[in-house]
């Protein structure tokens, strides 16, 4: 019912429109083709008369000025006289054509007569040319006054072609008056139709919609119980009315099983982040707490901090904030010091983001994980294999004296059988004394008493200077060292020292494993990410084992079955001196028969200053 008194409505009001906007097309259309015609044919007749005066202005050019000097001789040919007088003809029938008999007509009977005359007059002219000056004088006189007859009818017919054009618009001012009179008035017959048709049909559809408009904001307020009242009469809408009170009744029960659902996960959710013993933050972007465990609550406490983040941690947050990367440290000399009643307390952090299982909305947690033990126990690890190894040292210096002494024939000769006994105890007191300064060393890395001096480093020249210090051990072996520099190569930001003990450790555990007449490459790349470059030491020995590579940088680790002198201490040591520099370290994937040892280093900055 309402969709047939639409239907009728709108149909009218179509029709009224199109018929308005066909009968204004055809009137405009009809008005413009009629001005557009007399325009071209006034335009036309215009141009054809304004010729007039051109033309016999070039005739007399030609045959009367001539005339005037008295040494011309002989009359020009009549060709060019002959072609002006075409001319004139053919646009005298062009106007003889367009006449509408009104005043156009005398004028243009007027101009055929000036032209006869005109053409009459040089026939005489051509027959019979005047010889003395006084008939060259009233020749001249007599076609100058033709001329000027000429024009002036030319000039009048012009004349009355324009007075036809401004007629035309003034007409079609008229009509188009009319035009648009009759316009308005369908117009506001349209309008009132519209305003019948709208009072006729707004009760029937404009105050249901408001109400359901008034029911739905109800809604998205939280107003389940809100519903419509039944129909009065029967149309598409009073069938929605019902429909629309059933989705609030469901909606209703939604809502209450919702809360419901709610509530049992935040409690699940509680009771995870209660049996959690470190501290966990849960947070929004701009560091407010949303929500914490225990343990958390107990920290903020003895901290005396309330309803946020302890200042150590707030910068990190930010920072991963900001860049949007996790903060999941492994090493435990990385933990926060937390000073709770005047005692020291060591929590490593781990900062994730997580969000919803659709993907809307970003939350991050914050887990500090209590590592005061192990700090203490690696501390007194590596305390106690710094005091181990100075002390073994000092008693062993003084053998290795004493042995060297002996060999040196001092103390007395020595018989072969002694000779030989003191050499190998020599040796493997060197042995030893290179295993405690390696000790030594990495016990200084991992506490930190060795303190880089950071510097834009060049890698090229550090490489130029390994392989310099062992070319004489790379000649005896049969190895060629070869440097290579692939892409664009720009300073590292690194201690030189430390970095050539780097390069040193990498390229002699190379030469150890590389067959003889095997090259060892030493190459210098950059990374696509733009803040690395790479170093590599590239070998063609036997290579690791697949289940010996994620133990190659553990202390004292060897691969099994290896015939080469060593503790297991310089991979471990370079590790530490790489992490130091903020690097990374490790052995690439490669094709068979090829070991590759990379070290990443982070760029120096432009301006060469460390940071």
């Amino acid at each position: 019912m309402l969709r047939q008194r639409l239907r009728h409505g709108l149909t009218s009001l179509v029709i009224l429109l199109l018929g308005v906007g066909t009968t204004g097309l055809l009137l405009l259309r009809n008005a413009a083709s009629e001005f557009d015609s007399k325009l071209k044919q006034c335009y036309s007749m215009v141009d054809v008369v304004q010729r007039f005066p051109v033309l016999t202005a070039t005739n007399s050019r030609t045959y009367l000025i001539p005339l005037t000097n008295p040494e011309a001789a002989e009359i020009p040919d009549r060709h060019r006289y002959d072609e002006v007088v075409q001319d004139m003809r053919n646009r005298l029938e062009l106007l003889q054509k367009a006449t509408d008999g009104r005043s156009t007509d005398e004028a243009v009977d007027r101009l055929a007569g000036a032209i006869l005359e005109y053409s009459t007059g040089y026939e005489e002219f051509f027959r019979h040319p005047p010889t003395t000056p006084e008939d060259k004088r009233i020749f001249i006189q007599k076609m100058s006054a033709m001329n000027q007859r000429i024009a002036d009818i030319s000039e009048s017919v012009r004349t009355l072609y324009q007075d036809q054009l401004f007629a035309t618009t003034d007409n079609l001012t008229a009509k188009s008056s009319q035009s648009i009179l009759f316009i308005l008035s369908l117009m506001i017959l349209g309008i009132v139709i519209a305003i019948l048709i709208y009072f006729h049909l707004a009760r029937e559809i404009a105050d249901p919609v408001v109400s359901l408009s008034y029911s739905i904001k109800e809604l998205k307020r939280g107003n389940f119980e809100f519903s419509l009242p039944e129909p009065r009469g029967e149309n598409e809408l009073s069938a929605l009315i019902p429909s629309f009170n059933e989705m609030a009744l469901e909606l209703r029960q939604h809502r209450r099983e919702m809360d419901e659902r709610l509530l049992r996960t935040n409690l699940q959710n509680r009771a995870v982040l209660t049996a959690i013993p470190a501290p966990v933050f849960l947070l929004n972007e701009d560091a407010t707490i949303d929500q914490l465990n225990p343990a958390a609550e107990s920290l903020q406490n003895r901290l005396g901090v309330s309803g946020r983040l302890p200042g150590t941690l707030l910068a990190l947050f930010h920072d991963c904030v900001e860049k949007r990367r996790d903060y999941l440290p492994d090493d435990i000399r990385e933990a926060a010091l937390f000073r709770i009643d005047d005692e020291e307390f060591y929590f490593l952090p781990r900062i994730f983001s997580f969000s919803a299982e659709s993907g809307e909305g970003i939350w991050w947690a914050v887990l500090l994980m209590d590592v005061t033990r192990f700090r203490w126990l690696d501390e007194m690890k590596t305390n106690l294999l710094a005091t181990v190894s100075h002390e073994i040292k000092t008693p062993l210096t003084g053998i290795r004296m004493v042995l060297h002494l002996l060999l040196e024939g001092r103390t007395g000769a020595l018989n072969e059988m002694q000779h030989n006994m003191v050499t190998s105890a020599r040796d493997d007191c060197e042995r030893l004394l290179l295993t405690l300064k390696r000790l030594l060393d990495l016990a200084r890395v991992e506490n930190g008493a060795s303190q880089l001096q950071l510097r834009p480093v060049n890698l090229s020249e550090s490489l130029e200077r390994a392989k310099q210090l062992f070319s004489g051990t790379a000649e005896q072996k049969g190895c060629p060292l070869k440097i290579e520099a692939v892409g664009e190569v720009t300073d590292v930001l690194g201690d030189s020292v430390r970095l050539d003990e780097v390069i040193h450790n990498l390229l002699s555990n190379a030469l150890k494993h590389s067959p003889p007449n095997e090259p060892v490459t030493l190459r210098v790349s950059s990374r696509p990410c733009g803040k690395f470059l790479r170093m590599s030491v590239i070998d063609h020995g036997d290579g690791v084992p697949e289940d010996c590579r994620g133990k190659l940088f553990d202390k004292f680790f060897r691969v099994p079955g290896q015939k080469t002198d060593g503790v297991g201490l310089g991979l471990s040591i370079a590790r530490e001196i790489v992490l130091a520099h903020g690097g990374r370290i490790g052995m690439a994937e490669n094709e068979s028969g090829v070991t590759e040892f990379v070290v990443d280093l982070p760029i120096a900055p432009a301006d060469g200053m460390a940071a």
